[in-house]
Formats: C-alpha cells, sequence, structure tokens
C-alpha cells in the first residue's frame, strides 16, 4: 500500500511544507532586525504551517544563516487559552522557553526568593537576565518590569521572539480582551530592544484597530507598529510541487480539476488532490472520477466556505454574492438575468476587490469581468441558494441577515432576490447539476485525449 502524501486535515509540518520563499526571506530579514510583524490570511490559507515553517532552526539557517542562532522562539495558539487565563498566567506561559534556553531554574526555595538570589550552580552570565525576570514574575507581569526584563535581554545580545497564532481570537477573550494587554504588547514591541511580536490573523490590520478601538477609543492604534504580510493561494511553482508529490498518477485533467476546484488555495489544492489520489487507486476513471472526486470535495470543503465566508465584512460578501451569483448564471447557459448593472457596480468596491485578489479568491478576466478562482465555492454557494429560496422575500430576508442592508438599496434587494430565485430554478439539483456539469466537461476532454 501506497500512502497518499496529500495533508489536508491539519497544519503542515516543516519537512511537509512547500516553500513560500518570498514571505520567508521577508520575515526572516524583519525578524534579524527586530521589527514586528502581522501575518494575515484567510481560513486554512496556511498561516500555522508558515509559522510552523518559521520556527524551525534549519530552515531559519537555511536562509540566514546563524543570525538568528540567539533569538528564543516562543509560540501560543490564542485559540487554546480558557476563558480564566489572565495577563499572568499567559506571560508565565509564553515565558517558559525563555527560562529553559537559559537554564533557569523553575522553582526556587521560598528563602531564595525573599532573599531574591539565584542558585550558586547557575551559569553566571544569565543571572541578570533571571533576576530581571523575577522581579517581573513578582510583580505580576506588569508592563514596566517587563519592558525591564526584555532590555536586559536585548543588551546581553538575545532577542525574545513571541509568536500568538489566531491573534483574531483575543478579540473575544473575556479577560485578555482589555487595553492594557494590548496597549503592553504593543510598548513591548515598539520599545524593548530585546523583544518582536509576531501575529497570525484573519483579520487585517485595519480591522484588528477597529475592533481594539472600541476599548481605546482615545488612543493610538494598538497594531501601528507592525508590518502587514498577506498569505494568498500558493504560486505556480509551489501548487506544482505540491501535485507533483503524485508521482505520474495525475494526468493534465487531473492536474484541472485541482486547479480550477481549489484556485491554488492551500487548503483546497491538497483537499483536491488527494481526494484524487484515492480515485486513482480505486481504479476510477473519466466522467464517473471527476463527479465522485466533486462530490467529496464539496463534503471536505463545504465548512471551510462557510467559515471563510463568515471572515468576510458586508462589503466583501456583497461583492462575493454578486459574482457568485452572475458566474453561475454563466455556467448554467441561462443569460437571460441582467447583471450589468451590479456587476459594473461593484467597481466601486476596489478596495475589497483588492484584496479578495490577493486571497486569490477572485480573478478579473481579459474581458473586465470579475470571477471566482475556486470553482467548489460555486457549488456551495449552489445549495446555498437552494435552501435560501423558499419563496418570495426570502433571499432579501438572507442579505439582510448577512448585514448587507446598509449597503444595498431596496431595489437591489428586490433585484438580487428575484434573479437568485430564478437561478435557483434553472440550477435543478443545485450543487449536484453545477458538478455533474463540470465532470462531464473534464470527461470530454479524457475522450477527446484517446481519440473518442
Amino acid at each position: 500500500m501506497e500512502i497518499n502524501p496529500f495533508v489536508y486535515g491539519r497544519a503542515l509540518r516543516p519537512t511537509e511544507f512547500f516553500n513560500r520563499r518570498e514571505e520567508l526571506r521577508r520575515m526572516l530579514s524583519r525578524l534579524v532586525t527586530g521589527q514586528s510583524t502581522a501575518l494575515v490570511g484567510q481560513p486554512h490559507i496556511g498561516k500555522t504551517s508558515f509559522l510552523n515553517y518559521l520556527l524551525d532552526d534549519g530552515v531559519r539557517r537555511k536562509v540566514v544563516g546563524d543570525k538568528l542562532d540567539q533569538n528564543i522562539f516562543s509560540y501560543i495558539d490564542s485559540q487554546m487559552l480558557g476563558h480564566d487565563f489572565n495577563q499572568v498566567a499567559f506571560w508565565k506561559h509564553v515565558l517558559l522557553p525563555l527560562l529553559r534556553k537559559l537554564a533557569m531554574p523553575q522553582n526556587m526555595h521560598q528563602n531564595e526568593r525573599q532573599r531574591q538570589t539565584v542558585r550558586t550552580d547557575f551559569p553566571k552570565k544569565h543571572i541578570s537576565i533571571y533576576q530581571a525576570y523575577k522581579t517581573a514574575e513578582s510583580n505580576q507581569f506588569g508592563t514596566f518590569t517587563l519592558e525591564q526584563l526584555f532590555h536586559v535581554v536585548g543588551r546581553e545580545g538575545r532577542q525574545f521572539v513571541l509568536v500568538i497564532d489566531e491573534f483574531d481570537a483575543l478579540l473575544t477573550h473575556p479577560v485578555l480582551n482589555k487595553t492594557e494587554f494590548y496597549g503592553g504588547l504593543r510598548s513591548l514591541a515598539s520599545r524593548c530592544a530585546g523583544f518582536t511580536l509576531i501575529i497570525a490573523s484573519r483579520h487585517s490590520l485595519e480591522l484588528l484597530n477597529q475592533e481594539t478601538q472600541k476599548i481605546n477609543p482615545h488612543g493610538s492604534p494598538y497594531f501601528n507598529v507592525f508590518t502587514e504580510f498577506r498569505l494568498g493561494p500558493l504560486p505556480e511553482i509551489y501548487a506544482n510541487a505540491v501535485i507533483d508529490q503524485a508521482k505520474g498518477r495525475f494526468g493534465s485533467l487531473d492536474r484541472a480539476f485541482i486547479t480550477k476546484t481549489s484556485g491554488l488555495h492551500p487548503f483546497l489544492l491538497q483537499t483536491a488532490a488527494g481526494i484524487l489520489w484515492d480515485l486513482h487507486e480505486q481504479g476510477r476513471e473519466g466522467i464517473d472520477r471527476y463527479a465522485r472526486a466533486g462530490d467529496e470535495m464539496y463534503r471536505q470543503a463545504r465548512a471551510h466556505f462557510l467559515d471563510t465566508w463568515n471572515s468576510w465584512g458586508q462589503a466583501e460578501r456583497k461583492v462575493i454574492t454578486i459574482i457568485a451569483l452572475a458566474q453561475i448564471d454563466g455556467l448554467i447557459g441561462n443569460h437571460s438575468f441582467a447583471w450589468q448593472r451590479f456587476t459594473k457596480q461593484i467597481s466601486d468596491y476596489s478596495s475589497e476587490l483588492r484584496r479578495l485578489k490577493e486571497a486569490g479568491t477572485v480573478i478579473q478576466t481579459s474581458d473586465g469581468h470579475w470571477k471566482l478562482t475556486q470553482e467548489a465555492f460555486l457549488w456551495v454557494w449552489a445549495d446555498r441558494i437552494k435552501a435560501i429560496v423558499r419563496g418570495k422575500g426570502d433571499f432579501e430576508a438572507w442579505l439582510c441577515a448577512q448585514e448587507m442592508d446598509g449597503i444595498l438599496t431596496k431595489e437591489e434587494y428586490q433585484q438580487m432576490s428575484e434573479s437568485a430565485q430564478k437561478i435557483c430554478g434553472a440550477i435543478g439539483k443545485g450543487a449536484v447539476t453545477l458538478i455533474e456539469t463540470f465532470a462531464k466537461s473534464l470527461g470530454a476532454g479524457v475522450a477527446k485525449t484517446i481519440g473518442l
């Protein structure tokens, strides 16, 4: 038995990661100079996998040699923090790698604490850092004493790099979502030579600043000390490297299935390739191969698309709704619906289109129209339309539920609802119809290739 090499149920390990060489080079360059960075991307775009790669000593040495060997890295996933996890618990946890790296005793006798001494067998070159740590600990890790600690770390020629994954989860944390916590992080990142912060988030810095402005209406934005790096779809060279793991099992039409359904989104690409691998092992061919693959792709990716939808703001949702409905309309060959007004209107949302394009969700065609890059997204949308449209007005109610009532006029609501109901009638079985159409187009390509 040969093992399916495509991984899409968890974050990738460093040995499984396919380089994002340019992003890695830029990130490590900033680390060498002590600059803080925000890694931003849509759900499942590979943020955690990228951080796993970045945190690997061997990977860093291949790019910057020994320039980061004195850095101490600490990783924490905000989604794993309990509701009662406070600032003291946070810093005790994230500073453990500092203690371990410097071979510090984590438990001292009470008398030693009172005398503020260290064990005589402790390396003398690190005593100043340890003393600063104990001072910070005794003061409940207040920002002032943390600053003193990281100033000492910097003077000793070291850098503490704190990596916070799923940072946007902190926005709903009942304890840490406070001015003191965010302000402390900002102060440390901007003032301390021995401290650098990397955060990974679904939200842009702009949105993070907007959300935290609610608890800090008059102060400086907490995240204006960061530079934002956006992760988009895999570059084609690395996407091909992922697909090449199939070692000759995939032909050109298999590659077409993978690229068209995934839009080179890392999670979707691995999912599509993994599904085709299994079908190849089962001996499935032609239309049956792609119909089954499409059906399984729908099941595996549906939760991902719904999660991605929830991560968008009102304007992005409006743009995606218009593009998706117009694109489905084109796929079923019914061009009686007047989408020109809507598709021209979305040009007013240039910033949203730019972000969606950078994320690899949409692309502009040669004739100036916009389309979704991930065919599987349309399949999910088709079923959403079927589920929503139960009668006149239902689609309007759904639009309101998506918080688009502030950016659509009453006339636009009515027109979009009417068009959605007409499309609903035309797509028959919803996603099943679109998947069958897609599979037949690839199956026809197989027949053409073998001369039938």
